[in-house]
């Protein structure tokens, strides 16, 4: 009774944690952050229960000898990086968690307080789960989509197509292990039904990375397989193959031409996926020469777990490029974050788990040698895919590398420590441990509710009240960026509409976020507009002309160097930002406001200089209707959905086929990468095209609301996710304060609905 109590809450406690509660929803949620701490707290307290009681031992692990090190990198890295104090702060917080969890789960494994089946039992229950969703969701997000089922991108329950990659791969090697370990033939029917579901899905993922991954998993799987069977020659094999049923070499014929078609469309897809689909292996040497900047400033200590993304925004354009938290390859982003020291400290740690795991398949046999195959083929996996991604950053899966790690590396018999000291030392380092982590942890949730209550005041639109409100969240923790971002983002928001004293409290608020995070290039141009707006215009054309610096790539922001400077009657500052923008964004000179000035208006771009959304628009304006439908088709990779089917519109309503255009329109409306203003667009031009004068009128009001600035709608699309992946905190969408020239759409957008 009690190890059926047992069973079914470990594996609700994996369900949760996987899908919610150490997913980056849930701990974005302050409530479920909260019960989730609460959770742990209670899980912690119940684990220290029984082990006193129950009077267990503690027993040494495979990474012992590793700690000191890894404790060491995390302590140095702080000490040499104090500017970034709290975000190393936030990553040495789960770190610890992660070495809690280890040595608890293995203290619980070691003493058969739990069972390595029910550890399995675990992921494969979760797994049905994960792959149900994924079901669902591939059939309604081809259907809304309209895309070809080969298109659609799987997500899934974890949100990223590479997060559940990783997932399914250690899922397929387990779901390995436990179908080899079965005798009975319906159990093995079931269990062959469930591989190839979780193949399928892995597939669709097209995530190269988890794909890699699974087949390295794979090969490790089967060389194991062969050793402890004792067929590494030829002659072993066909011996084997003559001892097996009919029915039995007709299973594993069929199973090896399933693997065999299954890897060779993986492989066919693999390689086209890098010919043009805009998924090539460009954007990873920026990643790595980033973190290889980081390790030269500092070899020794790197600068700071967790720091990736501040040094990112630093030598890469942020924005338009997309906020990553991580360099994609583990090893390198150790060496950016930690340095030599953290370098070591992973070395040591693939020694010993590379020990200790040949050590216990050694020690197994029967059943637990099949199930540890499986998880010794999922660690090889896991550790693939982050030579390529790493999805271990989402804490939940995280965590499903350290089940999979201790399955593969603790023994059926370990040894105890065996010094009366060294059981205490362990025991009071863990309790100290835990009191620590949710302690502290309580208090920064109980924090981050507040804050996240407070905020949802700008649905009151009274944003000086909201602002004020949250100084006592700011005072709390001071270092925290977010906290004093999005107050100087509310205040800024108050003194556009002409609360002077709130312009001057904004520009306190970003004066510090900009010290925070002095490469984040909004919060920089923001303090600029706000300089600007206090009647300080010289301060206000240098700041912007950092935030420009810090974002070369965004035309808008060498624009508002531009609108300065010729106000201030710099025109040859205002010429250079202007082309500059241009550079930049080809297309720029197609806004509506560029030719509003003479400046400007002598300022032009090439038609084979601009995007391909550009060229087609204007080809369509020209009548050339068979070049556009041709780049159209030329450029279907370029060009996201939504966008193609709202010009594969206008491009039919110009050639008066309403029915056509109306087709489109219907497929663009149901695409997910549209945005209401391109489908917005689209209604427009059919509407005019219909003369259906109350219609039109609608569609404008439409427009025009959609076009209104709103904290809770995106400007710079990557930016919200500095907040949630990089602080794993919520915050207001908008990362722009209204008195920077900052449209959120692409250029030709603004032309083609100007135009309209």
């Amino acid at each position: 009774m009690i190890q059926s109590f047992v069973r079914i809450a470990a594996i609700f406690l994996f369900i949760y944690s996987a899908l919610l509660g150490a997913h980056f929803r849930g701990i974005l949620i302050p409530e479920v952050h909260l019960m989730s701490l609460l959770l742990l707290a209670g899980m912690v307290i119940v684990w220290w229960t029984v082990r006193t009681r129950a009077g267990w031992r503690w027993q040494r692990t495979a990474l012992d000898a590793a700690l000191p090190l890894w404790l060491l990198a995390f302590g140095l890295s702080l000490l040499f990086n104090l500017d970034a104090g709290r975000r190393i702060i936030t990553g040495i917080w789960y770190m610890g968690i992660y070495i809690g969890l280890w040595y608890m789960l293995h203290d619980v494994l070691a003493n058969r307080g739990l069972s390595r089946r029910t550890v399995v039992d675990a992921i494969l229950f979760t797994g049905i789960l994960v792959l149900a969703f994924g079901v669902v969701e591939w059939q309604l997000g081809v259907q809304d989509s309209g895309v070809s089922p080969l298109e659609y991108r799987l997500r899934g329950v974890l949100g990223n197509p590479n997060s559940l990659g990783t997932f399914l791969a250690v899922l397929l090697l387990l779901i390995l292990g436990r179908l080899t370990a079965l005798r009975s033939s319906a159990g093995r029917t079931l269990m062959g039904a469930y591989l190839l579901a979780c193949a399928l899905l892995l597939l669709l993922t097209f995530s190269r990375s988890a794909w890699l991954g699974a087949g390295a998993g794979l090969a490790v799987w089967a060389g194991l397989w062969l050793i402890q069977n004792g067929m590494m020659s030829r002659a072993a094999v066909a011996a084997w193959w003559q001892r097996q049923s009919v029915g039995r070499r007709a299973a594993v014929a069929g199973m090896g031409l399933a693997a065999v078609l299954v890897g060779g469309a993986a492989a066919v897809i693999l390689g086209l996926s890098f010919l043009g689909d805009g998924r090539g292996l460009s954007f990873r040497p920026e990643l790595f020469r980033v973190a290889g900047a980081m390790f030269a400033d500092n070899p020794l200590a790197g600068r700071g777990l967790y720091t990736f993304g501040r040094h990112l925004s630093r030598f890469l354009s942020q924005p338009p490029m997309a906020v990553h938290s991580h360099a994609h390859n583990v090893l390198v982003n150790i060496a950016g974050e930690l340095g030599a020291v953290g370098l070591a400290a992973a070395l040591v740690t693939l020694v010993l788990v590379l020990r200790a795991m040949w050590r216990t398949g050694q020690a197994t046999s029967g059943t637990q040698r099949a199930e540890w195959r499986g998880a010794a083929a999922a660690v090889v996996a896991f550790g693939v895919i982050h030579l390529m991604d790493v999805t271990a950053m989402l804490p939940g899966l995280a965590i499903t590398g350290i089940l999979i790690l201790l399955l593969a590396v603790v023994p059926p018999q370990l040894d105890a420590v065996t010094t009366p000291r060294g059981q205490r030392l362990r025991s009071v380092g863990l309790v100290g441990l835990w009191l620590a982590l949710i302690g502290s942890g309580l208090w920064d949730g109980q924090l981050y509710s507040r804050f996240t209550a407070v905020l949802a005041g700008v649905l009151e639109e009274e944003y000086a009240v909201t602002a004020a409100d949250l100084q006592a969240v700011v005072a709390a923790d001071p270092a925290h960026v977010v906290y004093t971002a999005q107050q100087g983002l509310l205040w800024g928001v108050a003194a556009h509409a002409g609360d002077v004293d709130a312009r001057q409290r904004a520009i306190a608020a970003y004066e510090r976020a900009a010290q925070l995070e002095p490469y984040y290039a909004p919060y920089v141009a923001n303090l600029a507009a706000l300089y600007w707006s206090a009647g300080e215009p010289q301060r206000a054309i240098t700041t912007m002309q950092q935030a420009a610096a810090l974002a070369p790539d965004s035309w808008r922001l060498h624009y508002n160097v531009g609108l300065y400077a010729e106000q201030q009657g710099q025109e040859e500052l205002a010429r250079e930002a202007y082309a500059r923008a241009l550079n930049a964004n080809p297309d720029a000179d197609l806004y509506p406001d560029w030719g509003q000035s003479p400046l400007r208006a002598g300022l032009r771009s090439e038609f084979a200089d601009r995007s391909a959304m550009a060229r087609v628009a204007l080809l369509i304006e020209a009548r050339r209707f068979d070049e556009a439908d041709a780049l159209i088709e030329a450029e279907r990779v370029t060009i996201l959905p939504g966008q193609r089917h709202v010009l594969r519109e206008l491009l039919a309503l110009a050639q008066h086929d309403r029915d056509t255009a109306a087709f489109w329109l219907d497929r663009a409306e149901r695409a997910p990468t549209a945005s209401e203003l391109w489908r917005l667009l689209g209604e427009l031009r059919l509407a005019q095209f219909d003369d259906d004068p109350l219609q039109v009128q609608d569609i404008r009001a439409r427009i025009r609301a959609a076009q209104e600035y709103h904290l809770l709608t995106r400007d710079y699309g990557s930016g919200p996710h500095i907040a949630a992946y990089q602080f794993l905190r919520q915050g207001l969408p908008r990362q722009f304060v209204p008195q920077v020239f900052y449209p959120a759409d692409e250029v030709i957008l603004f032309y083609l609905l100007h135009n309209s």
